[in-house]
């Protein structure tokens, strides 16, 4: 049997329907992805994402020896969620859910599951991407995470001699 330009064609079509078929799946799994059972609004594999870009983006160090993934900026975030518009919340869920699937291909699992050093790798290969959509979703997030981080009660008093402003007391 000859492979026709029709059978390329139909076989294109094929593969592009099926894509389109599990994309939709997976979008409305990761759309109204349910709470866990402690949390409000963050599903589990969620809160898996949001602790380890914690973790990745605010390691604990010599001067301040919390990283972001024991602050607990998983509550942090889930709480903040609560006080958004619910489009706003869908979206920081979805973003998660894609972010946490992300390194699938290129390390072969989840990145809740990456070693620190890979996960601030992909942290840093997020942060410096040539696409600027992706560059600005994993920076929102960061910076989300940040204002909790920044804002802990063991954190803000070895920042506030920088803030002049009252920072921290």
């Amino acid at each position: 049997m000859s492979i026709t330009r029709r059978h390329l064609i139909a076989a294109s079509a094929g593969i592009s329907a099926a894509a389109a078929v599990c994309a939709g799946g997976v979008g409305i799994r990761w759309w109204d992805a349910p709470a866990g059972a402690t949390w409000v609004n963050l599903a589990e594999e969620e809160v898996a994402l949001v602790r380890a870009l914690s973790g990745a983006a605010f390691p604990a160090g010599a001067f301040i020896n919390l990283s972001g993934a024991d602050a607990s900026l998983d509550r942090f975030f889930d709480a903040m969620l609560s006080g958004m518009p619910m489009l706003t919340g869908d979206l920081l869920k979805i973003l998660a859910q894609a972010l946490e699937h992300f390194t699938l291909v290129t390390y072969g699992d989840r990145y809740s599951m990456l070693s620190l050093d890979e996960q601030q790798t992909q942290l840093a290969s997020w942060l410096s991407s040539s696409r600027p959509e992706l560059r600005g979703a994993v920076m929102s997030i960061v910076v989300l995470l940040g204002m909790g981080y920044t804002t802990h009660p063991d954190v803000a008093p070895r920042l506030s001699p920088w803030h002049g402003c009252g920072y921290g007391r």
